[in-house]
């Protein structure tokens, strides 16, 4: 009979530690290490696992002045694949060998963030910042290969009265990624 696969069904565990240690009075140390295990249903990975650490630092060298800038990797690796989940009923390839599809492949994440926050005055705040985050699925013959992935955003606000804040923005964000197919 036929098979209901549900596209988010699965579960998820993460095991980790934040530590964060005040180095002086306008400097912050942050470490993250985690251990990320998912469970998939009527997928060709059953489960996969994933190691994550990150560091960050917050500095605040004016009293109207935040820096922030942390870079966190992680590396995402499947239990087993299960190649018979390519295959129809009578036996014939209906995906390719080499294709890992990207959210059960085995992958190496990079991220690092940074932001700016300035309260400029009683009545102005500003804040810039920057997320670059690169993927590479560096066992997948087919399907995405890697991804980089980069954001900018500026915003302020005008706190116009005790009540009321305008806060406005804008934002540029660029997606290239790496694709391979057989034809």
């Amino acid at each position: 009979g036929a098979v209901e696969n549900h596209q988010w069904g699965g579960s998820s565990t993460i095991l980790g530690a934040d530590v964060d240690y005040e180095l002086t009075d306008w400097a912050d140390l942050s470490l993250l290490g985690e251990h990320r295990t998912r469970t998939h249903e009527f997928r060709e990975v059953e489960e996969d696992a994933e190691n994550v650490f990150g560091a960050g630092l917050r500095l605040r060298p004016l009293d109207a002045v935040d820096i922030t800038g942390n870079y966190r990797m992680g590396q995402r690796r499947l239990d087993s694949f299960i190649p018979e989940d390519y295959l129809n009923a009578a036996g014939l390839q209906l995906e390719p060998k080499g294709l890992r599809r990207y959210d059960v492949a085995d992958r190496d994440q990079s991220m690092a963030n940074a932001a700016v926050n300035w309260v400029v005055g009683p009545k102005l705040d500003l804040s810039v910042t920057y997320s670059w985050t690169q993927d590479d699925y560096m066992d997948s013959q087919y399907g995405l290969q890697n991804a980089d992935n980069m954001l900018v955003f500026v915003e302020g606000t005008i706190h116009a009265s005790k009540t009321l804040d305008l806060t406005g923005g804008y934002g540029f964000g660029q997606l290239e990624t790496k694709m391979a197919s057989n034809e």
